[in-house]
């Protein structure tokens, strides 16, 4: 493979989980800001990452298996913030029912003002 072959087939199996990303709240950009990269800690290429509260985490594994891609992403250890209450939506909250035995969920209406 050359940089460009592997590059393309990695952007091709990001683009077929677009959709589930994008359901589970998140938005997928690319960038070829190498000093940005640098900034983040990243000196290899390609490289994956999410932005979470302000920290960036990388994706340690196999950037041609877009399953396990889907799998970091929406998992608990890679979404959670400790000691943080935050506004799910109904993808994130079945993937943390999955994963989780006890979970206290809070449902209210954004419009009643009580």
């Amino acid at each position: 493979d050359t940089c460009e072959e592997n590059k393309a087939s990695i952007m091709e199996g990001l683009e077929s989980i677009d959709d589930d990303i994008n359901d589970i709240g998140l938005v997928m950009v690319t960038t070829k800001d190498i000093r940005y990269a640098r900034k983040l800690g990243i000196t290899k290429l390609p490289c994956l990452g999410l932005f979470r509260n302000g920290d960036f985490k990388i994706f340690e594994g196999d950037y041609h298996n877009e399953f396990d891609i889907l799998k970091w992403l929406s998992s608990i250890d890679t979404l959670e913030i400790s000691d943080l209450i935050e506004e799910v939506n109904e993808d994130i909250l079945a993937n943390v029912l999955k994963q989780e035995d006890d979970v206290l969920v809070f449902f209210y209406d954004q419009e009643d003002k009580d």
